[in-house]
């Protein structure tokens, strides 16, 4: 059976359930700042790789709510800063997810999960959403000190 390669932030796991922190923090300014924080993180990620210029992927999450706090004028506390970030690394699975794994594992598909993530948030984030014992692999373009779409990050995951 063949490999199958599986992204894990927005495919896997829901990048967006913090959500219901953000409804906390600041009621009906949530969504927006939610969907904005997510398109900067991964704007920021996609220029590091066309700049070619690297920091962890946790950086970026950082720089970007950061970025969305002053924008929308939110002005988180530190202490809510340090409770989205560390959100980030306990997100739920999307419905499904793991029945269908265990289903692609039961026909003997080696599954490979792969991320511009920290291999070390990687690891937590499985482990909190139960898949880590779906991978045989967790991938981190870590290795490659670059993000998707660089060509690097495809050769890793050929490799």
């Amino acid at each position: 059976m063949p490999s199958i390669a599986f992204d894990i932030y927005g495919t896997l796991i829901d990048p967006l359930s913090v959500g219901h922190l953000l409804e906390e923090m600041l009621g009906d300014r949530a969504a927006a700042f939610n969907q904005l924080w997510r398109s900067k993180q991964l704007e920021y990620s996609f220029r590091k790789a066309a700049m070619r210029q690297f920091n962890h992927f946790t950086e970026c999450t950082h720089q970007a709510l950061q970025y969305t706090d002053a924008v929308l004028g939110t002005q988180l506390s530190s202490a809510d800063q340090a409770r989205l970030r560390a959100a980030y690394r306990r997100l739920p699975a999307y419905p499904g997810v793991p029945a269908t794994l265990a289903q692609l594992r039961k026909r003997g598909h080696e599954l490979l999960a792969f991320s511009n993530g920290k291999k070390a948030d990687l690891l937590a984030l499985f482990e909190g959403a139960q898949l880590a014992a779906h991978f045989d692999q967790v991938l981190s373009v870590d290795e490659v000190r670059t993000f998707k779409p660089a060509p690097e990050v495809d050769e890793l995951l050929v490799r």
